[in-house]
């Protein structure tokens, strides 16, 4: 072999090792916030000394993530390159917490099992919490179940069905993450109320150190 093509042929395996096989990695999802907006409340001190836990939602699987679900003509999927801050069931854990902290009408809210036992506890599932495609339209849905249970007793005694919906006036990630939003927090805001009321209800029923118990009067659908 001669020199000359001894010489090419080390260029040729020079430039072969300079190229990548690995291939470039997609671009990173858009983060999207998910957060409350309830004005402090000027009340103090606060209408009760009651703290209601909340506990993350049980979800469907297709929630169970980070990702920002889309479903179009009744198919689910996800928003391409979108998600919100965290696993879903923890990020609308948080909006609900902050959303009842906000409102000012009991002592507080807590996440189930962090620090003192709360009074009442919050069970909920989202069946709904997603943007829906159909017939040429955009909407963001949300829906949940809540049931409210006594600390003490473990008896649920008030029960309702929430649902929000909020338009997305255009085919764009960030307008629908935020009509998304908008959607929880509209609900998340009539769930904080109507749970801190009937706490505040139940708590006036309940005689001081005796069990609650509850009754098809005290259940609300």
């Amino acid at each position: 072999m001669s020199r000359l093509r001894a010489f090419a042929l080390g260029i040729a395996v020079l430039a072969l090792g300079a190229c990548s096989i690995i291939p470039e990695p997609p671009p990173a999802p858009r983060i999207y916030p998910l957060r409350a907006a309830v004005a402090a409340s000027t009340q103090s001190p606060a209408a009760a000394s009651l703290v209601i836990g909340v506990p993350e939602p049980a979800v469907a699987n297709v929630l169970a993530g980070d990702d920002i679900v889309w479903a179009r003509d009744g198919v689910l999927g996800f928003m391409e390159r979108g998600a919100w801050p965290s696993r879903t069931p923890i990020a609308l854990q948080a909006l609900v917490v902050e959303t009842i902290d906000a409102q000012d009408k009991v002592l507080g809210a807590i996440r189930s099992g962090e620090g003192p036992r709360s009074t009442v506890e919050l069970r909920w599932q989202v069946t709904d919490f997603q943007i829906e495609e159909g017939d040429g339209a955009l909407l963001a849905r949300f829906v949940a179940n809540v049931k409210l249970m006594d600390g003490r007793s473990r008896e649920v005694f008030a029960a309702r069905r929430f649902e929000a919906t909020a338009p997305v006036p255009a085919r764009a990630g960030a307008v629908a993450a935020t009509a998304l939003e908008r959607a929880a927090q509209q609900a998340a805001a009539e769930i904080g109320n109507w749970a801190a009321d009937a706490a505040i209800a139940h708590a006036a029923q309940t005689p001081q150190g005796a069990p609650a118990q509850p009754s098809a009067a005290s259940t609300s659908r």
